[in-house]
């Protein structure tokens, strides 16, 4: 119960935060990410992950906590930013309308991409994508950076996708939440650059953000 009431009020801040912060700044990225919020006002998306047995829990990452680690990061306008495992949207569209980054969201539920898309279009959100695959078998050798929540992931799913992501250009970043990549696999090819404490809904956790040398 304890818990419960904690992700609740947890919540309620991080919303109350980024009308604050994202909402009043940019009229735009509001209007998107209420209709975001709106669209699963009767079906949340825990519960439409729930229905793919196949899919690990859902979760998403804070805005504010996402805004911490891309304070971090020394992203340029013509990066092209993917996030595997994009869920709903949210993360996808901040990083498109309030940084103004090219984005790339892979997602393998399909209700969610689809939904995505409908948003996307209604507002004519031009520098997102938003792909149904799954991430070990999308394309992604145009990324410049890679965002990674999939703390649920098992241990094998994490081993198969470095592999992939050790074969990506020098120089591209991955930012990975409560594990490094280094810890999964026996090559160099993946250096870990920096470490940031982060907050999520169910407590602290360490974020990496890493290199392909």
């Amino acid at each position: 119960m304890k818990t419960f009431l904690w992700v609740r009020y947890f919540n309620a801040k991080d919303l109350l935060r980024t009308i604050w912060r994202y909402w009043l700044k940019k009229p735009k990225f509001a209007l998107v990410d209420l209709t975001v919020l709106l669209s699963y006002f009767f079906k949340s998306p825990y519960t439409i992950g729930r229905q793919y047995k196949d899919s690990e829990p859902y979760g998403e990452t804070p805005l504010k906590t996402l805004d911490d680690i891309i304070a971090r990061c020394p992203i340029k306008q013509d990066d092209v930013v993917y996030e595997l495992g994009s869920g709903r949207g949210r993360a996808c569209f901040w990083l498109a309308l309030y940084k103004g980054f090219k984005t790339v969201g892979i997602e393998y539920i399909p209700q969610f991409v689809e939904s995505a898309k409908r948003i996307q279009k209604l507002y004519n959100v031009e520098n997102v994508q938003f792909r149904t695959q799954d991430i070990l078998e999308a394309d992604i050798q145009d990324a410049s950076w890679i965002y990674l929540f999939g703390s649920a992931l098992p241990d094998e799913t994490i081993m198969a996708l470095t592999e992939r992501l050790e074969k990506l250009r020098p120089g591209t970043k991955i930012i990975t939440i409560s594990y490094p990549l280094t810890a999964y696999t026996k090559h160099d090819i993946i250096v870990v650059k920096e470490t940031l404490e982060v907050e999520f809904a169910w407590g602290t956790t360490t974020a990496y953000i890493q290199s392909i040398e």
